[in-house]
């Protein structure tokens, strides 16, 4: 087990939280920690309020285990208190600590905290009550060492004004997915970006190895607060994607890509698990020995959703649609109209092939091919390429002698060609016509038969 700096010694990478055993039974429990020590975890978590009840969790894990002087001396048992949650507070008072860690001293059957945290701010904390009550747990060799737990920067000076012992502890939510106190850092300085604004103080991770503080990452594979499992989540196919790939190149399993990210981390944390599997267990285990590269935990970091300067350079890449698609299906609709109002208003003899309903309806419903086809095939053209203006028959002033009537016809049916060789005939017919009349006038005589 890869092990990391914690205060004046080293410690394990990972930590066995014990939040939820209040729902095992003893064997249950005693497998659980057998696990946890053959994978190489000796570090286990507490705190007064596991369990639904004040000390229900550590009263459950010393009933389970009962270990002996010589077992006790080989873990580390690490408890917090604060959080008062029948009236609904926060207590960092002198007789709130000491009373319970006396609480927690007598659920666990030891004689000492190895650590003991303060758990989650108090904003009516007084540093100097504090001190006071780290003074007497040290000097009385009930607590050997003190943290806090979802502190910022400025909360912890505020205690260092006065409490004197070093704060080797500071436990904070991280996951790949839930991670402002590494993503935040990364992209500071990109205004108008919600992942550059400094929340709870900022820099909390820079600041903790600054001062020789363990970070302690509790909820590492949740997805947000209360936000369930990402491994494996359709809410996150691109980060699972780039997970399983991972762990087939390093012969693990997602747990261990997931555990690997936060222990390759400069920083040295520990990550804090609240499984009571045992094979996650193992699995969690068998990635603190996973060192993944630069390339590989970068990687993750942006399949997990977190910007990076080079991309937030110019702001929020914004992909524009591309306007061909639009300006294609505008040039049809324009298309399709045009040979619609040409056919509706075109007479049905300069229709081609089709009925003008059959056209109509091929247009509507293949608008690209029925128009092209119908302006290629369907209507007749002048020989210049435009429409015919249709021949009508002009009308002649009353000549003195009687003409032939023709009655119109109802339905002109004949082509182009066809109007125009009728065209002709008409022409020569009134040019003999005339040549005729020119003749009776200048003979007089009226016997000749008229065509």
């Amino acid at each position: 087990m890869k092990t990391v700096s914690f205060g004046s010694t080293t410690a394990p990478a990972l930590i066995a939280g014990m939040m939820r055993i209040d729902s095992l039974d003893d064997e249950q429990i005693r497998d659980l920690y057998a696990t946890a020590r053959d994978a190489g975890i000796d570090f286990f978590d507490h705190a007064d309020i596991y369990g639904g009840q004040m000390h229900r969790c550590e009263a459950r894990f010393a009933d389970a285990l009962q270990l002996s002087a010589a077992e006790r001396d080989e873990v580390v048992l690490q408890t917090k208190c604060g959080i008062v949650p029948a009236q609904g507070m926060f207590d960092f008072s002198y007789d709130h600590i000491i009373a319970q860690v006396e609480g927690s001293l007598a659920a666990l059957r030891t004689d000492r905290i190895d650590v003991l945290l303060l758990h989650r701010p108090d904003a009516l904390v007084e540093p100097d009550e504090v001190a006071r009550a780290f003074d007497h747990l040290e000097s009385s060799g009930k607590v050997r060492a003190f943290g806090v737990s979802n502190h910022t920067p400025s909360q912890i000076e505020l205690l260092k004004t006065a409490v004197g012992q070093p704060l080797v502890a500071n436990q904070l939510q991280l996951s790949l997915t839930h991670a402002p106190i590494i993503a935040q850092p990364v992209a500071a300085n990109m205004a108008g970006h919600d992942q550059s604004i400094g929340r709870d103080g900022g820099g909390i991770v820079d600041y903790c190895r600054i001062h020789g503080i363990t970070v302690q990452a509790w909820s590492p594979y949740q997805s947000g607060f209360g936000g369930g499992v990402f491994l494996g989540h359709p809410d996150y196919p691109e980060l699972n994607a780039v997970i399983e790939r991972l762990a087939g190149v390093h012969g693990v399993t997602p747990t261990a890509i997931a555990t690997a990210w936060i222990t390759r981390h400069p920083a040295g944390m520990q990550v804090v698990l609240g499984t009571t599997t045992p094979h996650r267990v193992q699995e969690a285990a068998a990635g603190a020995d996973v060192v993944l590269t630069r390339a590989e935990w970068y990687e993750l970091f942006r399949a997990a959703g977190h910007l990076l300067p080079r991309s937030l350079r110019s702001g929020p890449r914004v992909v524009y649609p591309d306007p061909m698609p639009f300006l294609f299906s505008l040039l049809v609709i324009a298309l399709m109209i045009g040979a619609l109002i040409d056919i509706i208003t075109r007479d049905d003899s300069q229709v081609k092939y089709l009925p003008k309903m059959v056209w109509i309806i091929i247009v509507i419903l293949l608008p690209l091919i029925g128009s092209a086809l119908w302006f290629a095939i369907g209507r007749e053209y002048g020989e210049a390429g435009v429409p015919l203006p249709r021949m009508r028959r002009a009308e002649r002033p009353s000549a003195p002698t009687a003409t032939v009537a023709r009655p119109a016809p109802s339905v002109d049916t004949r082509s182009t060609e066809q109007q125009i060789a009728d065209l002709d005939r008409e022409i020569e017919e009134w040019r003999l016509r005339e040549e005729i009349e020119k003749r009776r006038r200048e003979r007089g005589d009226d016997a000749l038969p008229q065509s």
